[in-house]
């Protein structure tokens, strides 16, 4: 059996997060400061759009239309 110390070494190992997710979780954090996302990809703002609120949602569609919107597109099909 691991000592304790190791053991939880090994935890910790696994909590990584990658760096994208990290930069999720600060964008998710201080969404109301987000604002044109340009061309990013919507696999990337699908986590972000579904913490949003829907004035959040709306704001960002004002501010992205095109980009937002076929994100906004494929929620509304996983939604369902």
């Amino acid at each position: 059996m691991l000592p304790a110390l190791a053991r939880r070494h090994a935890r910790q190992r696994r909590r990584v997060s990658s760096l994208v997710d990290c930069c999720v979780r600060v964008i998710i954090a201080h969404i109301d400061g987000l604002g044109a996302v340009g061309d990013v990809p919507p696999d990337l703002m699908l986590p972000i759009l579904r913490a949003c609120t829907a004035e959040q949602l709306l704001a960002l569609e004002e501010l992205n239309e095109v980009r937002v919107c076929a994100a906004v597109r494929v929620l509304r099909v996983l939604c369902r």
